[in-house]
């Protein structure tokens, strides 16, 4: 039975989908048992307050990290996404906690304590597609799910799957958007819809959940160049529904559709870190640096070489270093599309102020950038020496570290002990 026959790829696939399940559902267990069952960041508290109030038909959230509108009531600055999406876990904590009939101290903790665990759920559910992903891009079955084991247990993905924070839902987004953007030119039409509509429910829950995720959506979807253009339907109608979510949340916040909440924060008055600082800062410095806090992102970039000699050739063939973008495989254009994704978001942040992303574990601003870099790492891993099996598990276990002293404890507390939030020192204190 040859590789090309359907009854094969039938198999495949459905091999691909029963180890990606199981990954998904081991995962959620072990993020389920190192959760801490807590919200307590102030941004995971008014994102929680917004969902609990658009149960009962509000956008209204109790005053604290929020901002006074025009009619006198109290709003997160942040986006609607992730609270709308949450909706059904924290329904589940209300009537939990109300079952229970524990009194209104006890209650509000037993609520936290459920809307916890729904990140718990969103990364699971990142790194079954991360490995689905891989896979259909043609990394083998064991570098996939190496590299889906190295991103969900040895980066920040890990500590961010116990908040209740955006990011994860970031993630989702923009992995779904670039695996959806290049697989399309290369599928027949019938899956081409598919994955087309994929990319562009992509572009919908990254922009959805965060306004600057727009830029890093647009970046994803660069693989898609050359598709038919009824291709691109699906990703516009995205961006369109996104766009238009924010506008209609913003009317209801504050009575105009170009208020977003971040006032000079969304301004280039914001934006004054020196480049190099931000990039170095973000990349290599010891208290954010995503080299210490992912390690094994080191192998993305001869991962990025394979796929990209690969474009032109099918795997374990010939291997030429250049190959026009119409011979590109899925895997090369997965790879340009992570490259733009990463260089989008790094010209984003290092100039920002707050690029070191506020009172947080490690480089969160590029968290969601994250599972492209692993996607990368597949391939690195793909057919891999025993000397680079051997680099992988060493730089695995230096990750594994790191990340086990940001899931062992509540990292914001450590961050206060030290004094690194609140802030003791203005943002511009070299």
């Amino acid at each position: 039975m040859s590789a090309a026959d359907p009854r094969s790829t039938r198999a495949v696939r459905g091999a691909t989908a029963r180890t990606a399940l199981a990954l998904g559902v081991a995962a959620l267990l072990c993020f389920a048992l190192s959760g801490g069952g807590r919200v307590v960041g102030s941004d995971e508290v008014t994102m929680l307050e917004l969902s609990r109030a658009l149960l009962h038909g509000s956008v209204a959230v109790p005053e604290g990290a929020t901002l006074e509108g025009p009619d006198g009531r109290f709003y997160t600055k942040n986006a609607a996404g992730q609270a709308v999406l949450a909706l059904p876990v924290v329904a589940l904590a209300e009537a939990g906690a109300g079952a229970l009939r524990l009194d209104p101290l006890r209650r509000e903790l037993a609520v936290r304590c459920g809307a916890s665990f729904f990140n718990a759920l969103v990364t699971a559910l990142l790194l079954a597609l991360l490995y689905a992903g891989a896979r259909a891009l043609g990394a083998g079955a064991g570098a996939a799910l190496a590299s889906a084991a190295l991103l969900g247990f040895t980066t920040p993905v890990w500590i961010y799957a116990k908040s209740f924070m955006a990011e994860p839902l970031q993630a989702l987004g923009l992995l779904l958007a670039l695996l959806g953007a290049s697989l399309v030119p290369a599928a027949s039409p019938e899956r081409r819809r598919w994955l087309a509509a994929g990319a562009g429910l992509g572009v919908l829950l990254a922009i959805s959940v965060k306004l600057a995720m727009l830029p890093l959506a647009l970046a994803c979807l660069l693989p898609m160049l050359g598709a038919p253009w009824r291709a691109w339907l699906a990703p516009a109608l995205g961006l369109v529904l996104a766009l238009a979510g924010h506008a209609a949340y913003d009317l209801a916040r504050f009575g105009t559709w170009f208020e977003t909440g971040y006032g000079a924060q969304a301004s280039t008055a914001a934006f004054t870190t020196p480049a190099l600082v931000g990039l170095y800062g973000l990349l290599l410095s010891s208290g954010k640096g995503v080299a210490w806090f992912a390690p094994a992102l080191w192998l993305a970039p001869r991962g990025g070489r394979v796929a990209v000699r690969r474009g032109a050739h099918a795997l374990g063939g010939a291997a030429h270093s250049r190959a026009r973008w119409s011979e590109l495989t899925p895997a090369g254009r997965a790879a340009w599309g992570t490259l733009a994704s990463w260089l989008t978001g790094l010209a984003l942040y290092c100039r920002f102020q707050h690029w070191a992303g506020d009172g947080s574990f490690g480089p969160r601003y590029l968290v969601p950038l994250l599972p492209a870099g692993f996607l990368l790492v597949a391939f690195a891993l793909h057919r891999a020496s025993r000397r680079l099996r051997r680099s992988a598990v060493l730089l695995g276990l230096v990750g594994l570290l790191v990340t086990v002293g940001g899931v062992g404890i509540y990292f914001g507390a450590e961050m206060r002990e030290v004094g690194d939030y609140p802030y003791t020192r203005p943002l511009d204190d070299p």
